[in-house]
């Protein structure tokens, strides 16, 4: 469990890698072998953990500790102190504390030294402030597949938005994908076959790892049972509609331009979507829809809906491997509301 003072200062670490209190603005190299290792990453996502690591960076700097490599005990003392706001520091939502992990995470991780936030003390101190804190009251509200078939269809196939969130929305639901994965994606990446789309998604070498090599994960989507909500015919709609060969599949669309009367060139000359594209394809289409709580539909909502949906016919190993999960007790964290009426004890008590 977070406890509440922040406790002493650890011993000074010993030095490996980059010296103790580096960071990225010290020594160039350092800082270069950084951005070369997060610029697999949306940008979105850099600037979020830029500004993560340097609050961080500002945290340890003030008790004298150092942010690389930091000490586990130091991570876990930083986010039990801002789940709880004490010492004199911001309480911070759940969501906003995991972001921070992943940068802590990911600055260490570029840097070749081991992730503290994977230590036993910060995982026990993180599984502490969720249950604390009510973890489930911030996550995004899965969008399942009566939800989605509401999102899109708010979808205008008329402009270039609509045809472009259309396929958005449906190749993420049925591939699973987070929304980085979704803005990632290159025409060349979404391989028609008789069945339907092969997805290659692409996960970027481990800089730590020695050797490490980008992993294909390869994703079946095939042809949907209904046409307006076929993920298949929604992605070669929004492809012939712009012309797209090569290069990103989604890309910034003006909110009005109209099939046959804006130039498709403009789009085809447009530079990658930002994975904040996919969290507002899903706001504003949540909104159209007239969902209730709409702020709660966000770029994860179309994954975790999925997971939800497929929870009673797949196995929480199934959707691991179909998803991308890292471990079992994420997957179970949406299926298991929709198992407990698979033959409950309940029901076999001869009542």
């Amino acid at each position: 469990m977070p406890t509440g003072p922040t406790p002493p200062a650890p011993p000074p670490p010993a030095q490996s890698g980059p010296p103790a209190g580096a960071t990225t603005g010290g020594d160039p190299d350092v800082r270069a072998a950084t951005e070369l290792a997060l610029a697999s990453k949306a940008p979105a996502t850099v600037r979020a953990y830029e500004a993560d690591w340097r609050h961080f960076s500002a945290w340890c700097a003030g008790r004298g500790h150092a942010p690389l490599p930091a000490e586990p005990a130091e991570v876990a003392a930083y986010l039990a102190a801002h789940a709880r706001g004490v010492g004199g520091v911001e309480r911070l939502k759940t969501s906003t504390l995991q972001r921070r992990m992943a940068a802590i995470g990911a600055y260490h991780t570029a840097n070749y030294l081991p992730n503290p936030c994977r230590s036993p003390e910060v995982q026990a101190t993180w599984h502490g402030i969720r249950r604390e804190l009510g973890w489930s009251r911030n996550r995004a509200k899965p969008a399942t597949t009566s939800v989605l078939r509401q999102l899109v269809d708010t979808c205008d196939p008329d402009r270039f938005i609509g045809l472009r969130d259309r396929a958005m929305l449906l190749l993420g639901f049925a591939g699973l994908l987070r929304r980085s994965e979704v803005v990632a994606l290159d025409v060349e990446d979404l391989v028609l076959v008789p069945q339907g789309l092969e997805v290659h998604v692409v996960t970027p070498a481990d800089p730590a790892e020695r050797d490490s090599q980008p992993r294909v994960d390869v994703r079946a989507v095939p042809y949907g049972e209904h046409p307006e909500t076929c993920p298949v015919r929604a992605w070669l709609a929004w492809q012939a509609a712009t012309g797209l060969t090569e290069g990103p599949a989604f890309r910034p669309v003006h909110p009005r331009a109209r099939v046959g009367h804006h130039p498709a060139t403009t789009i085809r000359h447009a530079a990658r979507l930002t994975d904040l594209g996919v969290y507002r394809a899903v706001q504003s289409a949540a909104r159209r829809a007239g969902l209730e709580t709409p702020l709660r539909y966000r770029g994860h909502s179309l994954r975790a809906g999925a997971a939800v949906q497929a929870g009673p016919v797949a196995t929480d190993q199934e959707l691991m491997e179909a998803g991308g999960w890292a471990s079992l007790e994420v997957v179970r964290s949406y299926t298991a509301s929709r198992r407990i009426w698979e033959d409950p004890v309940a029901g076999r008590l001869g009542l």
